[in-house]
């Protein structure tokens, strides 16, 4: 039976906030009588992602060598399990507690159709909040908790507080007041193997597609894929004719599009809507303009434009996410894509962490305009360097961790299109 392991994952601590907001409640605390339970019941004082702390106790218990891994750590208080704000079934954190002490933070991230176990490091803080919060009970105790999200060029990071004030049971004065603190950002990848939560390290390392193996999550509680989506795309034959519509107006001097989305509530309308996009009032560019039901861009890039997205097109991409998460659209459902007389490709990932990501200022997109020019803006390219000179550009530069891109050929097939580890283009077909 294949075991779980668990890995050090360092987290990218982010020191610039660009944006924060906060949020406090105060709450009379009541006695817990039952701290664990055999069926998951939330004992967070914040919403959490139940459906993945489900899932992720259900993997994890199946491949568990409980007895090695009670002795080793202690056990997983589930009931404690939080996602930090995390609603796409991505992540979560759970304190492991041995003799009525919390001794380890046991960290579970999803990439992909995989979920990676990994031991946090740098627990201190992150031990001190959850001792408190499991144990921290008694009649002449009040609890103050807050929450606040902050957000930077580089990720996005969440903050929990929880405050114990302890009062005399008789006068009610103030006896002691102790406040612990929590902060979570942007994971990075998964790390080599570190250590096992198995005797024999035998489980979860080695093999498969990522670091460390991973053990397989289920995805068909979030939906189809990105190969689902297109394939189902290629098969509609609504669909079908706008793109045919944007290929025969890639010799055009201005850019066409449509927008996307779904039908507006008590418009009457049903099925995915079809807006073609107009040019900005007295300009030769598109309004992309986007409303709380669209979730998809289709445009072209006429001749003499660089045939694959630009650095403003990946920032659409970023504000079509974000539209989705404010609207509750399943971000499966989002996408973008550019037709070309050299090829058609999409930009797509339900794996993203929306939290992480921060639109581009006009300023900035002029800068990327500058280095994306200087490395694709060649008529001479070759088609793979034009793919893999994409590729590396959005991930040196713009940095959309779990982003996507897909090649739609004439014959309707298609291809995820990625670099390995030595920079080498690869590309996967799509199931037919």
């Amino acid at each position: 039976m294949k075991k779980i392991t668990i890995r050090f994952l360092f987290f990218l601590v982010t020191g610039l906030f660009l944006h924060s907001c906060q949020t406090e409640d105060d709450v009379t605390n009541s006695p817990q009588h039952e701290l664990q339970s055999k069926n998951y019941v939330s004992k967070s004082l914040w919403k959490e992602d139940e459906v993945f702390i489900k899932n992720v106790k259900q993997i994890f218990e199946k491949n568990l060598n409980k007895s090695y891994f009670i002795h080793k750590y202690g056990e997983v208080y589930w009931n404690y399990a939080m996602s930090f704000d995390h609603f796409d079934e991505s992540f979560l954190q759970a304190p492991i507690v041995k003799n009525g002490k919390v001794e380890h933070i046991m960290t579970v991230n999803r990439i992909g159709n995989k979920i990676f176990f990994s031991k946090k490091t740098d627990d201190s803080d992150s031990k001190k909040f959850f001792q408190s919060l499991i144990f921290n009970h008694s009649d002449n105790v009040s609890l103050k908790t807050g929450s606040s999200r902050a957000f930077s060029k580089g990720g996005g990071c969440i903050t929990r507080t929880v405050t114990w004030t302890w009062t005399d049971s008789v006068t009610g004065e103030v006896l002691q007041v102790d406040t612990f603190v929590i902060t979570e950002c942007l994971p990075s990848d998964p790390t080599p193997i570190s250590d096992c939560l198995e005797e024999d390290c035998t489980g979860g390392g080695g093999g498969g597609t990522l670091p460390g193996g991973g053990y397989p999550y289920p995805l068909a509680n979030m939906g189809e894929n990105a190969c689902d989506k297109i394939r189902a795309q290629n098969a509609d034959s609504n669909f079908k004719s706008k793109v045919q519509n944007l290929k025969s107006k890639t010799g055009y001097s201005s850019e066409s599009g449509f927008r996307v989305g779904a039908a507006a509530p008590g418009s009457g309308q049903s099925g995915t809507q079809y807006q073609e996009l107009s040019n900005k009032p007295g300009t030769q560019e598109l309004d992309f303009r986007i409303f709380p039901t669209t979730y998809g861009i289709m445009h072209t890039h006429y001749d003499g434009l660089i045939p694959i997205f630009s650095p403003g097109d990946i920032n659409l991409f970023i504000l079509l996410l974000q539209n989705a998460h404010a609207n509750n659209i399943p971000l499966n459902n989002v996408f973008i894509s550019v037709v070309t007389s050299q090829g058609t490709y999409q930009l797509r990932g339900d794996g993203i962490n929306i939290d992480n990501l921060m639109l581009y200022t006009d300023n900035q997109i002029i800068t990327l305009n500058e280095k994306y020019k200087e490395m694709l803006e060649n008529p001479n390219i070759s088609s793979s360097d034009l793919k893999k000179g994409f590729l590396s550009f959005m991930k040196d530069y713009m940095k959309i961790e779990g982003a996507e891109l897909y090649e739609i050929t004439d014959d309707d097939n298609s291809k995820k299109l990625q670099l390995n580890n030595n920079n080498t283009l690869m590309s996967a077909n799509c199931p037919q």
